[in-house]
């Protein structure tokens, strides 16, 4: 196994109705993991109610991430930042129901 290469990714889909008070833990582990490992790449996948809220109930939040984006910007990257889900996919977990 040592000639093999391992790939590991993480892609943090969180944000303020899923994590509330735990999204500013976690970023600042981003930033340690971020040093530790320096070729990890971490995508941010936060509803955009996440930067509406936490910009006026705590702005530091914001700040963090975008201090992220610019430190690292191949690095760590931003997804789908909707308001609802543009799929409409009725066969799986990600159905039209359970996003309502």
């Amino acid at each position: 196994m040592k000639e093999k290469k391992l790939y590991i990714l993480t892609y943090d889909h969180g944000g303020y109705v899923l994590w509330g008070d735990k999204v500013k833990p976690r970023l600042k582990e981003i930033y340690k993991w971020m040093e530790k490992y320096p070729k990890l790449k971490i995508g941010l996948d936060y509803e955009s109610f996440t930067f509406d809220e936490f910009s006026e109930s705590d702005p530091e939040i914001v700040e963090m991430i975008k201090d992220l984006l610019e430190r690292y910007p191949d690095r760590i990257g931003l997804g789908a930042t909707t308001y609802g889900q543009p799929l409409s996919l009725t066969i799986s977990e990600e159905s039209n129901a359970r996003q309502l």
